[in-house]
């Protein structure tokens, strides 16, 4: 039987929706160092935060220190910053061959396609400098 979770992006940090994918990519630059450390999968039960950053990138948060950035096989036009994920999983991990489809908020019946995770990159928070 499939088992279905809903999470839903989180609505804090500066709007991703029509910004180029460059300066995404750039502002989560300034925030995080990429490790080039990847993981396969990550237990579900930790994921406590997801934010839709494009069509091709989503930040999950798995307890306070632990990002991990899903860069997306392919882009999906359907992912918007202020929408739902429901998440199709057998297993109480999320893996690279899960897959994600958008809920509307304004109309929770219409699905969007389905977009298959790619792998979860491990990012380490940049220390805050003080100028």
């Amino acid at each position: 039987m499939l088992r279905q979770i809903l999470l839903v992006a989180a609505l804090s940090g500066p709007s991703a929706v029509g910004a180029a994918p460059a300066d995404v990519l750039a502002r989560l630059d300034q925030r995080f160092e990429r490790t080039g450390e990847f993981e396969r999968c990550l237990t579900r039960l930790r994921i406590d935060r997801i934010r839709i950053l494009d069509e091709r990138h989503i930040l999950f948060r798995a307890g306070l220190n632990r990002h991990y950035l899903n860069t997306l096989t392919r882009p999906c036009a359907a992912l918007n910053r202020n929408d739902a994920l429901v998440i199709d999983t057998r297993t109480p991990r999320l893996c690279d061959i899960d897959v994600v489809r958008v809920i509307d908020r304004l109309n929770p019946r219409f699905r969007g396609p389905a977009c298959l995770l790619g792998r979860f990159e491990r990012l380490e928070e940049r220390e805050a400098t003080v100028d």
